[in-house]
């Protein structure tokens, strides 16, 4: 999975979400099955870039994302900016925790919610947000459900619900606190941006070091026995 270096690599949204498309192909033309590690981080690292992505858009600023390393408890992807103010490079950061709500799941997306990621047992930092894929697209009803179930809890980070509408077409909104307006991504857009594919940034340094232009060759960070 990523490594650690004295140099951290982010991909931008379009980049990452290549990198995680290609490693599906690459073990599925190996047939053999995904670690489930890597599987879940190629989840997670999709999901998140599709966010990422639209936040650009509203907020005027690149985005660039890094998924965590699996050993570490939280947060499952970063996403930073890094915004001029003042003559210096500006790190902000989200940290984005990424849960699906499965098909096949017997809980209401609320309960689901409350006994997962809302339980008051965990404690966040104020940069953290939840990201919940619905694998089980939910109806009007059923999300104006969970709204008013999960609009008496306090001090939790925002909650934002993402769904798949078809092979490009993928919505979000922010369910907790309160409901957003629906936000669209369409992913052949987030493909074909120009903006770089890596960002590496030296620990310790407010500045960037530099944008590599190349959209490619990249390590995957999702294929352990790629040489690169």
């Amino acid at each position: 999975m990523p490594h650690t270096a004295a140099e951290e690599s982010f991909y931008s949204p379009g980049g990452l979400y290549e990198l995680a498309h290609r490693a599906r192909h690459y073990y599925a033309d190996l047939g053999i099955a995904m670690p489930s590690d890597v599987a879940k981080a190629v989840l997670e690292s999709e999901v998140t870039a599709c966010f990422a992505y639209d936040w650009a858009k509203v907020s005027g600023e690149e985005t660039w994302l890094r998924p965590v390393d699996p050993g570490q408890q939280a947060p499952d992807v970063e996403v930073v900016q890094f915004v001029e103010r003042n003559q210096l490079t500006i790190r902000d950061e989200l940290l984005v925790e990424v849960v699906s709500y499965t098909s096949h799941s017997p809980e209401s997306l609320p309960r689901f919610l409350k006994r997962t990621k809302l339980d008051g047992k965990r404690a966040y930092q104020k940069n953290t947000m939840i990201l919940v894929y619905l694998e089980r697209n939910q109806t009007r009803e059923e999300i104006q459900t969970a709204i008013q179930e999960l609009g008496d809890l306090e001090g939790h980070p925002p909650v934002f619900v993402l769904s798949r509408v078809d092979d490009d077409l993928h919505q979000y909104l922010r369910i907790y606190p309160n409901m957003s307006a629906i936000r669209q991504v369409r992913i052949t857009e987030m493909l074909g941006s120009d903006q770089a594919l890596v960002c590496d940034v030296r620990r310790g340094m407010k500045g960037k070091l530099g944008l590599s232009a190349e959209k490619l060759p990249v390590p995957n960070p999702f294929i352990r026995t790629e040489n690169a």
